[in-house]
């Protein structure tokens, strides 16, 4: 943590705890003032700093299309029982506060010349945005590289089925398979051709399908190529192009730390396509489960754990290549019309 002043406000403010205050979250007044009243430092429920800037009724909120690392909240909150909206920014992670901090002090500043609030902090985001994303992602690595191209593919296949086929797209948010519309569910697994029959799964639930649903597991085997057709940003671009809402893509994308202004990390990973099989992970797929341990529970304090799929044990549950539209096609019907 820097000595700036924004610093030093949120580290007294996670140092007083149990004191009141007036907007019923820990607050400090700074001394720039907007027309709806002063601006103010803050912090959250775990103690993430955030910036409060007032607002009068019908005044504009800023117009950011991309807050990579922050959250901005159009907020209402009670002061001396009366609500104040407010402009909410919040720093999304301790490995950003110190940009963060540098953010809140050209903010301050601007608005300290008397500008209107939404235009100062429009233009002091846009004038760290690359710094932001910078500090918020690291380099990827060869496994997450190969994990996002493996649902990009899949991605582009269901959007050319329908192009807003974006919203069945959940690997980025953490779910248990990486897309999902209704019952129907799809895991993409990406191997190299050196290992390309075996895959690893990451969570015991993650070959269980959906309660009273079915479950497809889509396997892409790849090889390094200096000169292939895939890269990541090739299959980010496409989806945008393609997708009903680009945008969304583009929210999902950077939560997995991909970003238009750090392609130039990803494109050290390019490859050619070898084969995609599609599986149907039904009764007898070689799988664990957590009904494979009914009887005889994981150890206490063991939760989960990686293992390894040899797919030539499971050629019978393969898909036949002329039922993959098909099977596509079923999942994005589940989408609302």
């Amino acid at each position: 943590m820097t000595d700036t002043l924004a610093g030093v406000g949120w580290k007294r403010l996670r140092a007083e705890t149990g004191r009141n205050y007036d907007l019923g979250v820990p607050s400090l007044v700074v001394d720039v003032e907007v027309r709806a009243g002063p601006v103010r430092l803050a912090i959250g429920t775990e103690h993430e700093a955030r910036l409060l800037v007032p607002l009068m009724p019908g005044e504009r909120f800023p117009a950011i299309d991309d807050t990579n690392g922050l959250e901005l909240r159009d907020n209402v909150l009670l002061q001396r029982g009366l609500p104040v909206r407010f402009i909410d920014l919040t720093c999304r992670g301790e490995r950003l506060e110190a940009v963060f901090e540098k953010v809140v002090a050209d903010i301050i500043r601007r608005l300290g010349t008397g500008g209107e609030p939404a235009r100062g902090i429009e233009e002091a985001i846009t004038d760290f945005r690359s710094l932001l994303v910078g500090a918020n992602r690291d380099r990827p690595t060869l496994e997450v590289a190969l994990g996002l191209l493996g649902e990009l593919v899949i991605l582009n296949r269901l959007l050319a089925v329908r192009n807003d086929a974006w919203d069945l797209w959940l690997g980025p948010t953490g779910a248990r398979h990486d897309f999902r519309g209704g019952g129907r569910a799809i895991e993409v697994k990406t191997s190299l051709r050196a290992q390309s029959r075996t895959i690893e799964v990451s969570a015991i639930d993650q070959l269980m399908a959906p309660q009273d649903g079915s479950l497809h597991l889509a396997h892409l085997v790849l090889e390094f190529d200096a000169a292939g057709a895939l890269s990541i940003p090739g299959e980010a671009e496409r989806a945008q192009r393609i997708a009903s809402d680009p945008g969304a893509v583009a929210d999902r994308l950077a939560m997995v730390g991909y970003v238009p202004e750090l392609a130039n990390d990803w494109t050290a990973y390019r490859f050619g396509m070898l084969s995609t099989e599609f599986y149907s992970v039904a009764d007898g797929f070689p799988r664990l489960t957590p009904a494979s341990f009914a009887e005889d529970p994981l150890p206490a304090g063991v939760s989960r754990f990686r293992y390894r799929v040899d797919l030539d044990f499971a050629s019978r549950f393969r898909v036949a290549p002329a039922s993959v539209d098909g099977l596509l096609e079923e999942i994005v019907a589940c989408l609302n019309p």
